[in-house]
């Protein structure tokens, strides 16, 4: 997550749920990299090109209002819009369709992408849909929870086709619930209107064009948030997974994680930014997996817990109970039986005494011996101090 470029190894696309739900998760990851590099150069593309976007439009709605279909389309097509009715988020036109009261051309518009999902967040929103009971009230809600796409279009095709009606709308969104009727016995062709379960009274179809209002694609709420939905993956990855214990140890690390995250987020995707969060990360993985294997070898030592972060924090520690203990014993058995702990690549001796040098007379000072041995290597070094005042 640290780059804009997505994980090579995993595929693109929505997550397929005939994979691993790990493997699916990165998939969304890549989803998120991919939407927010598409995001960012969508807005540094509107910052560059200022109105140039504006004059695209009106050059693209004079190509296709063509003189020739002009004579065809009623005078108040013709008319100038008011500024606040002005169309937005236009595509292309919708082939040959005009709108159903106006006469004006039909356009596509721009929508939102529908939003991926994972298995798990699929199954936690098919919960949430069945709580809310079988009642009247519980099943309308459950109807807007489910079009919030269906309503994202609808905004979108309102502000692309001023004038449209929800006719018009499902000519485009669903060709089938548009039904033709038979021609009648005299050649003549019938009529065309909506179907039967479109003419249902109060329908969610109905209620929705009538509450919804025209607003382009762009400036509605995103129906995939890339970066909740990336922060709530790595919450799930690298928190969820922790341990208790894995957590206290390394919270703290994990914190100046984030927030070096949050300032790398500001500077343009450079991966430098990066490469201080990764190894910070890399850090608390390493510890966290220290942590759970000594937790697993000294399994029965009394006081477990605080020995361990023991190990981890210092570079020397007191065996708990001394060299008779417990704790001493079963350490004792590891190293000899090699149950859990493989061969040893060097050994290190080291010795510690306090005595006074150069003469009885002098002050005890520390004096340390340390010795290396390996296949290969024998070393022995000393550190010797004297006293020089009392000599």
């Amino acid at each position: 997550m640290g780059r804009k470029e997505r994980a090579d190894r995993v595929e693109g696309g929505s997550p397929s749920h005939n994979t691993s739900l790990l493997h699916q998760k990165l998939q969304m990851l890549n989803c998120c990299i991919q939407k927010r590099a598409q995001g960012m150069k969508t807005a540094q593309d509107a910052l560059d090109s200022g109105d140039a976007r504006a004059e695209a439009d009106e050059e693209e709605e004079e190509f296709f209002d063509a003189a020739e279909d002009s004579a065809s389309e009623p005078d108040s097509s013709r008319q100038r819009r008011a500024p606040w009715n002005q169309p937005e988020g236009r595509l292309k036109p919708c082939g040959a369709l005009r709108l159903l009261e106006t006469g004006e051309r039909m356009y596509i518009p721009v929508t939102q992408d529908v939003a991926p999902v994972t298995e798990d967040r699929q199954q936690e929103q098919s919960e949430v849909l069945v709580s809310l009971g079988t009642d009247a009230e519980g099943a309308q809600l459950r109807a807007r929870m489910m079009g919030a796409s269906l309503t994202s279009d609808m905004e979108s095709f309102k502000a692309a086709n001023p004038g449209s009606t929800l006719a018009d709308f499902v000519r485009w969104y669903s060709p089938s619930d548009w039904v033709q009727d038979e021609t009648d016995p005299s050649g003549q062709t019938g009529t065309a209107q909506l179907s039967a379960r479109m003419r249902i009274k109060d329908n969610l179809w109905q209620e929705a064009w009538a509450t919804c209002k025209p607003v382009p694609a762009r400036r509605q709420r995103r129906l995939f948030d890339e970066t909740r939905e990336a922060e709530r993956l790595l919450h799930q990855l690298l928190v969820e997974e922790l341990e208790p214990d894995d957590l206290a140890a390394v919270g703290q690390q994990l914190g100046e994680a984030a927030r070096r995250l949050q300032s790398a987020a500001k500077a343009d995707w450079e991966a430098s930014a990066y490469s201080a969060v990764g190894e910070l990360l890399a850090r608390c993985e390493h510890h966290v997996l220290r942590r759970r294997s000594l937790v697993l070898k000294l399994e029965g030592v009394q006081d477990k817990d605080k020995f361990v972060q023991q190990l981890i924090g210092g570079a020397e520690v007191a065996v708990p109970g001394g060299a008779n203990g417990g704790a001493a014993r079963h350490l004792e058995k590891m190293l000899t039986a090699r149950q859990g702990l493989p061969p040893p690549v060097t050994k290190e001796y080291i010795l510690r005494v306090t005595c006074a040098r150069p003469g009885p007379g002098s002050r005890p000072l520390a004096q340390r011996l340390r010795c290396l041995i390996s296949d290969q290597l024998f070393r022995v070094t000393a550190s010797l101090s004297q006293d020089t005042m009392f000599s």
